[in-house]
């Protein structure tokens, strides 16, 4: 499954509710997690995903593991 079809999937109701909560979720495992166990989750991910381990609405640059 895609990014879009990610996305899609659990954006029953309004995309943006669905791009924040799945961006909640893995701000909250890189906050639980050690920075190795959220990189190599994060690594695992296809690269689109990345976007959700940014700095959140209004940036559009990624964010990375210790950045």
């Amino acid at each position: 499954m895609n990014y879009t079809e990610f996305i899609q999937s659990v954006a029953a109701v309004d995309r943006q509710v669905a791009t924040d909560g799945a961006r909640a979720v893995l701000d909250t495992l890189r906050e639980s997690a050690s920075a190795k166990e959220y990189g190599d989750l994060v690594d695992q991910l296809p690269q689109e995903f990345w976007q959700l381990t940014g700095p959140g609405p209004g940036r559009l640059e990624t964010r990375r593991v210790g950045t």
